[in-house]
């Protein structure tokens, strides 16, 4: 309600200003003020500016998450479809993500990760290392359920991942709002096919 609200609101002022000024740059004045509330009245709603910068790494985490297929989804996915073609959607899932508030923080987790330790350890642990452990626990079911000959998973799901990492950052460079880069989108296609022709039985 009203309190959730003004949270929200807060939320997206400071992310607003973190990508643009940065999060050393941005006093917790300058987003009451976006706000339109009294700078006091953000420690109704927050601790600090440091748990305001949680809460945005939380919310991009959550994000993250629910873009990727349940476990039940996962089953059925993996009865229907071939595996380049399960790592294709879950890639363009990423890709296709229409939310300004998921670029801003992207920008802003990209750029502190410099200067901040809890940008950094973000970047490891939710951007590489849990994704990677995600891919190569799908690829384990493919496995299971013969549609990938056994090879070395976490290697593929390295492979998988650091080549989309690359893709994805220079998608975020040059799509536009509501419309695709088509040249990108290629580039996803072939490097998803270019692995799987090395593991698929």
């Amino acid at each position: 309600m009203k309190e959730k609200t003004t949270k929200r609101e807060i939320f997206e002022a400071a992310v607003e200003l973190f990508s643009r000024k940065g999060y050393k740059g941005t006093s917790i004045r300058e987003i009451a003020y976006a706000v339109g509330i009294k700078e006091s009245s953000i420690y109704n709603h927050y601790k600090n500016k440091e748990d305001i910068l949680r809460s945005i790494f939380d919310y991009f985490r959550d994000d993250l998450s629910s873009l990727r297929p349940s476990e039940h989804e996962t089953g059925k996915l993996i009865d229907l479809l071939s595996p380049p073609d399960i790592f294709k959607l879950i890639f363009m899932r990423y890709a296709n993500t229409e939310n300004v508030i998921i670029d801003r923080i992207a920008k802003i987790i990209f750029s502190e990760q410099y200067f901040n330790p809890q940008a950094r350890d973000f970047i490891l642990n939710v951007e590489i290392r849990e994704p990677i452990a995600y891919y190569e626990s799908l690829l384990r079911e493919m496995a299971r359920a013969g549609k990938i000959s056994e090879t070395d998973c976490h290697f593929i799901a390295e492979e998988l991942h650091y080549g989309f990492l690359g893709i994805i950052m220079e998608y975020s460079h040059v799509k536009k709002e509501g419309e695709y880069d088509k040249d990108t989108i290629q580039k996803l296609i072939r490097h998803v096919d270019f692995i799987f022709k090395h593991v698929q039985n």
